[in-house]
């Protein structure tokens, strides 16, 4: 009888023969790995544990929520802080709000101050709300800026953060006048200001839930919402 990917790494894993069990799941793409230690009815941290810390966050995006409570358990403060070194600020606060009080506080102490920051910045809100569910993956500029000046920012950030960042026009009191479409970055001059490219950026409060933004999205016929605070500044 044939045996199934799950299988075999199972088998491998109550061998302790972690190796072979390593190198079977990292001969797959990391959806495939999160449907074997999805799979699996023992031994998930054990398989998850196995993964370079790369590939653990990766995978971890496609893991069910009882696969990832049933793994964090096992995992020391130091495991899961090492993977999320390699997640999105979104994506590690998802992570943090399933585990422990006790736990959460010691990943954060553990992660870089500026990764920590952002984290507990989306901390602060429901997950189910916009400032929980924002994307910390934007620059601001001042509207005199010209494509040049933003072009430095954005290649600055994209060197640190490894993804090209949403372009948000703000004014000296940090009130959103607009964003600048990727579409318009590439195809104008260097030489243009941002003030002559922006378009409205539509925005929602910190406090609004999801039908909220939905509704906000689909009345605007867009796809980018800013987050600003109570004084309408961006979050």
């Amino acid at each position: 009888m044939k045996r199934t990917l799950t299988e075999k790494v199972l088998e491998y894993i109550q061998a302790n023969e972690t190796k072979k069990a390593k190198g079977l799941m990292l001969k797959q793409d990391f959806h495939v790995i999160a449907r074997v230690v999805n799979n699996l009815h023992i031994g998930k941290a054990r398989a998850f544990a196995l993964l370079p810390p790369e590939i653990q966050a990766e995978v971890v995006l496609l893991l069910t929520r009882t696969a990832k409570l049933a793994i964090f358990h096992k995992l020391s403060a130091y495991q899961i802080a090492r993977f999320l070194h390699f997640s999105d600020e979104d994506d590690a606060t998802d992570v943090i709000q399933i585990l422990s009080s006790e736990s959460k506080n010691q990943v954060l102490s553990l992660l870089i101050e500026s990764k920590r920051k952002q984290i507990e910045k989306l901390l602060k809100y429901g997950r189910d709300t916009a400032g929980g569910l924002m994307d910390l993956n934007f620059i601001l500029v001042k509207p005199e800026f010209t494509l040049r000046d933003v072009a430095e920012k954005v290649q600055k950030h994209i060197t640190g953060k490894k993804s090209a960042p949403h372009v948000i026009v703000v004014n000296e009191d940090l009130l959103v006048l607009g964003y600048i479409p990727y579409k318009r970055l590439i195809l104008t001059s260097p030489t243009h200001s941002v003030s002559s490219l922006m378009i409205t950026l539509p925005v929602v409060s910190v406090h609004a839930d999801q039908e909220q933004i939905l509704s906000r999205v689909m009345h605007e016929h867009g796809d980018v919402v800013g987050v600003v605070d109570e004084n309408k500044r961006i979050v």
